[in-house]
């Protein structure tokens, strides 16, 4: 089969361009297993409502051609590259699947340090230490000690004339302690290392002497603070370069005495070759530099920068599986590569007589190539006022004009083949968003399949193969689906998630008994439906969820999964039984045990929602609560919000919920009223089948129901009133409460 690149009309050319007789099978049919390789957007399209001339459609901007992939179908990215972390701010995940590092690029040192913590290092001093602790007793040892302590006290306060007498004198001490007559001799192996360090701080220091004729210290920094600079093999001018971008001294000082942990190796030198390679980008004064010379340059330099972030992960992968900073280059390892295309497509174009724009750097055609956009068009856009650092906005830009040629042509089709899209089984609107997308018929066909609808929410735009870093990793299995371990290049930086294939089969008890088919329960409706609800009810309680797509390691065919953000904290099976003292984890459990009611979820166990509890800059405690898993739910068989409580006999023992609780506060109550029939439909009408939308209605008036009761018995408090002792045992139990329930398992006395 010959694989074919949806980058242009395809989808739609195939209905314009073939034979009447034919054209309806080239979509229905000879589609199918085809091996299509497709363009993924960065978001949905929403065409300019102004409705386009067949004479006023607008002449596409030419676009960067992605290289196509050799196994199909795989879905190749809009951009060669899409978005990294950027250099101006990290963004700590919160769980959900688009909110990890907001931004382009890769990470800056600021960001680096920011999420791993300082980079701490050991001075001679420290070195020495670890090794005496051995040998204290020697008549020797004080005097060593004596000597290195001079030395680390020339290089805090010294110069290095005073530095390098004191650590010659050191060298002599070292040797004499080795041959000492009191028969308390340092073991061979102890001598070796102590004379070892002394020649490597011999040289670090030469190195910094000879510098330091043609330069000075950054101010506020010692000899001490250079030398641990020196050691990394980071010169002073690097050094200072790091500072200024905000690297602070203490971030990179020898750890104290007290501190006998031995620290990661490498990691100001990985620093300092990230910087080199952003200023490299961002140069202001090229001198007689081409652009290609720039170019070329930068490339020299991201290669220095992956050999250290590789020998900084080989270097520590043993003795720190720890670290901080391990995950962050990690992921940057995995970037470079992606990076390295950008820049060799950049390189290319200027070869080939391309020019970087009036007004534009290096990292700005980068940030421009990342999105897919030409120096061409980029000069182009430029030219009519977009800035350099507008590189989103050239995009979104390609693709709406792209949209509007699109409805422009379905717009003039002639009746016979409108009648011949109609009998494709796709609407304008789906085959509009199938181009856009690049997923094309195959991926249409999988929707179908799968019974989920094709619209500007479900489509998939992000979370593909090609925009995936590295392998998937299995993370496990839930009762019943396998799940996987992915991280994803996407507008958002790089995100972390769980990806859940998709398919036409369902095994769950709770799903059979409150009427789910379990031939075709569509998974991904209920999910994308249930986080629907909890947004409008303004409760944050639920996983965010994405529809994604893969190719299928074993049979290499397109398919689609939900790509969930990972939960933060301890599912509620192990969360600390002191976290359930805290008043609002009781309230943002009860938000969503209240979504359970209305959505009809009914297996939510202590290991379906997590819990956590973290202190943020300004140590207050904040809480998240996490559902995941929302799979059963809006059965056409649970009418009343009770429907899920677990109860004994064979028709209510596989239930996991509660009855509804006898407690909510104001603002709970006045978001169950924000939900009405009316609202309530739209939301799901496109998910669910009638029978489902009106049993949703019903468990509705069953809440709306619950909340006229509890008020008339005053049992709606104000949110400040869910630290108050009185009457919590009464009010809130294992039988209809969530809260109560699960820290009754965590042994809790509340």
């Amino acid at each position: 089969m010959t694989a074919i690149i949806v980058n242009q009309d395809s989808f739609l050319m195939g209905i314009l361009n073939a034979p009447s007789a034919s054209a309806s099978e080239a979509v229905k049919g000879k589609f199918q297993g085809r091996q299509v390789q497709v363009r993924a957007q960065a978001q949905s399209i929403t065409p300019a409502p102004a409705e386009p001339t067949a004479s006023a459609a607008p002449t596409s901007l030419e676009q960067r051609q992605a290289r196509p992939a050799s196994a199909a179908p795989s879905l190749v990215r809009q951009a060669r590259y899409g978005a990294l972390p950027s250099t101006t701010q990290v963004h700590i995940s919160t769980g959900n699947a688009g909110e990890v590092a907001k931004a382009r690029g890769l990470p800056s040192m600021g960001q680096v340090i920011a999420y791993g913590g300082p980079a701490k290092s050991y001075s001679l001093l420290e070195r020495f230490m670890n090794l005496f602790r051995s040998d204290k007793s020697s008549v020797h040892y004080q005097k060593t000690l004596t000597g290195l302590k001079a030395y680390h006290e020339a290089c805090l306060t010294g110069t290095a004339q005073k530095a390098k007498t004191r650590l010659d004198e050191l060298a002599k001490m070292v040797d004499r302690y080795g041959q000492g007559s009191d028969g308390n001799y340092l073991r061979t192996g102890v001598m070796r290392e102590l004379r070892k360090l002394i020649a490597n701080e011999q040289v670090a220091l030469t190195n910094l002497a000879t510098e330091l004729q043609g330069g000075a210290l950054p101010q506020g920094a010692s000899l001490l603070h250079a030398l641990a600079f020196s050691h990394a093999g980071v010169s002073l001018k690097e050094m200072a370069g790091l500072m200024d971008k905000g690297l602070k001294l203490d971030q990179a000082a020898p750890e104290t005495l007290e501190n006998k942990r031995r620290q990661p190796q490498g990691y100001l030198k990985f620093l300092a070759n990230l910087e080199s390679y952003h200023a490299a980008g961002a140069a202001k004064d090229a001198g007689a530099r081409s652009d290609i010379g720039l170019a070329k340059q930068a490339m020299a330099l991201l290669n220095k920068l992956e050999i250290s972030t590789q020998r900084y992960i080989h270097t520590n992968s043993g003795d720190h599986k720890d670290d901080p900073h391990t995950e962050t280059l990690n992921d940057l390892r995995d970037q470079i590569p992606i990076e390295r295309q950008v820049l060799q497509g950049l390189l290319d174009e200027l070869k080939n007589g391309g020019k970087l724009p009036e007004g534009a750097d290096l990292s700005h055609a980068l940030a421009f190539a990342r999105e897919g956009v030409s120096l061409k068009d980029m000069d182009r856009l430029m030219a009519k006022g977009l800035l350099p650092n507008q590189a989103s906005d050239a995009r979104e830009l390609l693709d709406s004009e792209r949209a509007i040629s699109l409805m422009d042509k379905l717009n003039h089709l002639t009746p016979e083949k409108k009648a011949e899209i109609e009998e494709s089984g796709f609407s304008e609107n789906e085959i509009l968003l199938l181009e856009l997308s690049g997923l094309g018929p195959e991926g249409g066909a999988e929707y179908r399949r799968l019974g989920i609808p094709i619209t500007h929410q479900t489509i998939v735009t992000q979370h593909t193969d090609e925009q995936r870093l590295g392998h998937m990793s299995r993370l496990g299995a839930g009762a019943f689906n396998e799940v996987f371990m992915a991280r994803y290049i996407g507008s958002d930086g790089v995100v972390k998630g769980v990806f859940k294939p998709l398919n036409n089969t369902e095994d769950g008890w709770v799903a059979h008994m409150i009427g789910i088919d379990l031939t075709h329960p569509q998974i991904a409706n209920r999910n994308l439906a249930t986080q629907d609800v909890a947004r409008a009810l303004g409760f944050d309680v639920v996983v965010d969820c994405r529809i994604g797509a893969r190719q299928d390691p074993e049979t290499q065919e397109l398919q689609l999964g939900l790509v969930m953000g990972r939960a933060p904290g301890n599912t509620a099976c192990d969360t600390p039984r002191d976290h359930y003292a805290n008043p609002e984890v009781r309230r943002e459990i009860t938000k969503l045990q209240l979504l359970d009611h209305l959505v009809g979820q009914g297996d939510r166990h202590g290991n379906n929602y997590f819990i956590d509890v973290q202190k943020d800059e300004k140590g207050q405690t904040k809480v998240k609560v996490s559902g995941i898993d929302n799979d059963q739910c809006f059965g056409r068989n649970t009418l009343h919000g009770n429907d899920i409580c677990h109860g004994t006999g064979r028709r209510r023992d596989g239930f996991r919920g509660t009855l509804m609780p006898g407690l909510i506060d104001t603002d709970m109550a006045a978001a169950l009223r924000s939900i009405t029939r009316q609202r309530l439909s739209a939301l799901l009408n496109d998910k669910l089948s009638p029978a489902e939308v009106d049993a949703a209605h019903m468990r509705l008036q069953s809440l709306h129901n619950h909340v006229d009761q509890l008020e008339r018995r005053g049992r709606v408090i104000t949110p400040s009133e869910w630290n108050k002792q009185s009457d919590r045992r009464s009010l809130l139990n294992s039988s209809n409460s969530y809260f109560a329930r699960d820290a009754d398992n965590a042994d809790l006395v509340f």
